[in-house]
């Protein structure tokens, strides 16, 4: 199997990945001293192959394969193992983010739209009359230098679950951005809000980019 043809099947990898784990996987079937593997030529090439297209998605497709997984709970352990409570892991299939493209300079406010793609599962049914609120984000220039940030519950930047959607504002400082500019916006972890309830952190990362006008 060619390299251009197994970086056609998991998504475009960079050739040169695989060429190293061919590479890798002829160096473990004959170490030093030890016993080489003997095939015939056409079968031990074959193996290599797909033994390459293995390695790439773990060490070069990585990221995909994370973005295929379903979310889950996740206990908050304290320094001395006590549980003091729980968050949702691996959000970014469940929850869509995105942002208005462009935005007047003179607003000051960046619309964050987020969309829960089914709210019938946990813990998203939990928050059909709940409230959500931007967690930590960051805010980077082309040259990805951050010009703004905040971690944890952004109490001041909420709003209310209505049919699976919510929009909450985000405020930046005009002199935090310039007109014409392009910005990126980085968003790991929004909060789950219901009344008697501790705020759930639902962790993910999210990317959108944004125009100043």
């Amino acid at each position: 199997m060619k390299r251009d043809m197994i970086s056609r099947m998991i998504g475009g990898i960079d050739q040169q990945f695989i060429q190293e784990a061919e590479d890798y996987l002829e160096a473990v079937g004959n170490p030093a001293g030890g016993r080489r593997f003997r095939c015939a030529g056409a079968i031990h090439k074959k193996i290599i192959a797909a033994a390459a297209v293995f390695v790439c998605i773990i060490v070069g497709c990585l990221p995909s394969a994370a973005r295929s997984l379903q979310g889950y709970f996740h206990d908050i352990v304290r320094w001395d193992g006590a549980v003091t409570g729980t968050e949702y892991e691996a959000a970014e299939q469940e929850v869509k983010i995105c942002v208005s493209e462009m935005i007047q300079e003179k607003e000051k406010l960046l619309p964050v739209h987020i969309t829960f793609s089914d709210m019938t599962k946990a813990p998203y049914s939990d928050l059909s009359a709940g409230e959500v609120a931007l967690g930590d984000y960051r805010i980077l220039d082309v040259f990805d230098h951050v010009i703004m940030s905040a971690e944890g519950l952004q109490e001041e930047i909420i709003g209310k679950v209505q049919d699976g959607k919510v929009t909450v504002m985000l405020p930046f400082s005009k002199e935090a951005v310039a007109a014409g500019s392009e910005y990126r916006l980085v968003i790991e972890g929004i909060y789950g809000i219901k009344k008697a309830d501790q705020p759930l952190r639902i962790r993910g990362c999210w990317e959108c980019k944004f125009m100043v006008e």
